[in-house]
């Protein structure tokens, strides 16, 4: 790391599980990232960007492989869910699909798959950040799915409308690696507005949009 890195900090969570999976790594002179906890399948923390004055929660995941396997990470996000203050975003490998629209190839999409996934976001309030670039963020040559995610919170979404995720080609990697760029970017226009499907699951959904006729 002292070789790659130079100035650069960095941090693991291999205090947390063996095989860690998990590296944040940082500039100095440009970014503050405050460690708040970390977990077998999450580093949760603090950052601020200097030059911008920015300053918002970060969570970057890892997903098990299985459906068991990853409740833990649902739980996890949740009770953090109700504590952060301010923007949030929550990114990285979840492993989990939200609809069958998110894997081409392999067996059907079954509801099992999907349903602790889409709980969690409505239970939570989160929202995909807008992203430009590939649809499926991994691959083996036959199977493509959208396993790698961004999400963000209302607070993010009220402070820095403008932000979006790009997924970036994967190279090396069977994963496509997100970038968010915090640099202004004019003559982009007005970003469109993103609908989850899954929001429409929840049980006060109608009540929660309905327009009073009266008014």
């Amino acid at each position: 790391m002292k070789k790659v890195t130079r100035r650069w900090s960095w941090y693991a969570n291999y205090d947390a599980g063996i095989r860690g999976r998990i590296w944040i790594m940082w500039d100095l002179d440009l970014v503050d990232f405050m460690l708040i906890e970390t977990q077998t399948l999450y580093i949760h923390g603090l950052i601020k960007i200097y030059a911008l004055n920015v300053e918002f929660t970060f969570t970057i995941v890892y997903g098990l492989h299985t459906i068991q396997d990853r409740r833990s990470l649902w739980t996890g996000l949740g009770n953090l869910a109700n504590k952060v203050q301010g923007p949030w975003v929550v990114m990285g490998d979840f492993n989990s699909i939200i609809d069958a629209e998110d894997r081409i190839g392999g067996a059907p999409v079954q509801d099992v798959e999907t349903r602790d996934f889409r709980s969690f976001l409505v239970d939570s309030s989160f929202v995909e950040l807008i992203y430009v670039g590939r649809r499926y963020t991994w691959t083996n040559s036959h199977v493509f799915s959208k396993i790698d995610w961004a999400f963000v919170n209302s607070d993010w979404i009220h402070v820095m409308p403008h932000l979006e995720a790009t997924i970036m080609d994967s190279g090396c990697s069977n994963h496509s690696p997100i970038s968010i760029s915090f640099e202004d970017a004019p003559g982009r226009g007005h970003r469109p507005f993103r609908f989850l499907n899954c929001l429409s699951d929840h049980p006060n959904f109608i009540q929660l949009v309905r327009v009073d006729t009266r008014l």
